[in-house]
């Protein structure tokens, strides 16, 4: 949140940048004979990577934030079928025969419960995977010279 915090405070000194760089170029074009650089462009441009930028430090942002409400419904259900596992390796520990079908059904029951829970810690940790990988260039290698 600090970097964002910064990322945002720049983004009143880009503007101001812009707006010299526009004063500048107006104030060169009045000078017969001048050729004014490109500061008006330049400028935009540093804008808009500042923009793009904040936009997709916002969108990573956003993407952790998801992560974190993943992950905590991941480890709740892992605590769950620990919780299981260890009650039922007490239950079955003291009493290791079952007493009717009956017995035999609800564990088979609960064991499909179980392996369904499996499957939700499986699906939601490959969704945090997928949401932490990033298929875009870094931005060390996207900015113009």
């Amino acid at each position: 949140m600090e970097t964002k915090a910064e990322l945002n405070g720049l983004g009143d000194h880009i503007e101001e940048v812009r707006s010299i760089c526009r004063q500048l170029q107006s104030l060169l074009r009045q000078i017969p004979g001048c050729n004014a650089g490109p500061f008006e462009s330049e400028a935009d441009a540093l804008m808009d990577r500042w923009l793009d930028l904040s936009e997709r430090t916002d969108s990573h942002l956003e993407n952790l934030h998801l992560c974190l409400t993943l992950w905590d419904g991941v480890l709740q259900l892992g605590e769950e079928v620990e919780r299981w596992t260890t009650s039922r390796i007490a239950v079955l520990s003291q009493c290791p025969s079952f007493q009717s079908e009956d017995d035999i059904k609800a564990l088979q029951n609960e064991i499909v419960t179980q392996e369904e829970s499996a499957q939700r810690f499986h699906r939601r940790t490959a969704e945090i995977q997928s949401l932490l990988q990033s298929a875009e260039t870094p931005l060390e290698l996207q900015v113009d010279h």
